[in-house]
Formats: structure tokens, C-alpha cells, sequence
């Protein structure tokens, strides 16, 4: 009986060991993927905003936090502002918009965005956006080339998007406190 006994525990002992190394590995991809990840999200945030606004608006946040086995994604302290010399050279060639805006989010959530459908079948398909308290000002400026002018942008935003990705989906958008200033 106690050989029966021992021969449980170390049945038990090695499977505890096991999982215990399986976790410890996987937490540690898990890891490294989430370090690896900030820079390269960091940098294809700022490019795509930067090329989708014909140059005219940079974004800045103080911190990206990841999480690939939950797909969430979180910037702080996000603010997105105009490019005032860029504005300029564009009234200048005809191509600036009425519209000016200036937007600060305290943090932006980006829930459930499914990494392995991402990295397998490049679809992003995202559960829920959280926009938490955006505070939006906006300066309107009539331009006369704008007068009777079709509506812009020429180029849609999935032509940015679709040269990483087949399909892109959003199911819930919120805003938590809102402000808008005009």
C-alpha cells in the first residue's frame, strides 16, 4: 500500500512540475510577444495615420499596453493634432479640408481583437473600441476651392488598410464622456 502511495505522488509531483513549466513557457511567449509587439504597433499607428491625412495629422500617447492572449491593446494619454505648416502648404495646392481638429483621449481600448485570425487569415476582427473621455475640438475654416467641391476623401480608408489586411471588422464602438468643442 504505501509503494502505491508514493508511486501517486510522484505521478502527481511530475504532472504539477509539467504544467507548472508549460505555464511558465507560455507566460513567457506570452511575454516576449508583448514586448516585441509595442514598437512595431507603436510605428505602424503614427505611419498609417500620418499617410491616411495626406501628412497633415500626428498622433502621440504616452504608453501602449498589449495583451496577445486576451487580443487587447491600450494607449494612454493619446492626442492626435494637426500639422499647422502642412495645412498651410496645403491651402496653398487646393487640397486642405474646411475642418481642423485637435482630439485628446485619456485611453484608447481596443478589446477582443483575435491576434491568431489576425496573423493567420489577416482579418482584424475587433469586439469593442473604447474611446475613454475624447475631448474634440474643431475649427472650421470656408475655403473657396471647397465651394461645390465632391466629397473627399478620394482614396477610402480601406485602400491604407488593405495592403496588410483581407477583412476588418468593428462590432461595438463606446465613448465614455465625450466633449466636443467647436
Amino acid at each position: 500500500m504505501p509503494a502505491i502511495k508514493k508511486r501517486r505522488y510522484i505521478i502527481l509531483k511530475w504532472v504539477g512540475v509539467s504544467l507548472l513549466v508549460i505555464f511558465s513557457l507560455l507566460a513567457g511567449i506570452a511575454w516576449f510577444l508583448n514586448v516585441k509587439s509595442r514598437p512595431m504597433l507603436t510605428q505602424q499607428i503614427k505611419t498609417l495615420l500620418y499617410k491616411s491625412t495626406d501628412s497633415l495629422y500626428t498622433i502621440s500617447f504616452s504608453k501602449v499596453s498589449t495583451n496577445i492572449f486576451t487580443g487587447s491593446a491600450t494607449l494612454q494619454d493619446v492626442k492626435i493634432s494637426a500639422d499647422t505648416t502642412r495645412y498651410n502648404q496645403l491651402v496653398g495646392l487646393q487640397r486642405a479640408p474646411n475642418n481642423l481638429y485637435t482630439v485628446s483621449l485619456k485611453k484608447l481600448v481596443v478589446k477582443h481583437f483575435h491576434p491568431l485570425t489576425l496573423y493567420r487569415e489577416k482579418k482584424l476582427q475587433i469586439d469593442e473600441i473604447l474611446f475613454d473621455n475624447p475631448e474634440v475640438y474643431m475649427v472650421n475654416r470656408q475655403l473657396d476651392f471647397n465651394e461645390n467641391r465632391p466629397a473627399r476623401p478620394i482614396k477610402s480608408p480601406y485602400t491604407f488598410i488593405s495592403k496588410s489586411l483581407k477583412e476588418f471588422s468593428i462590432k461595438k464602438i463606446l465613448f465614455r464622456d465625450a466633449s466636443f468643442n467647436y
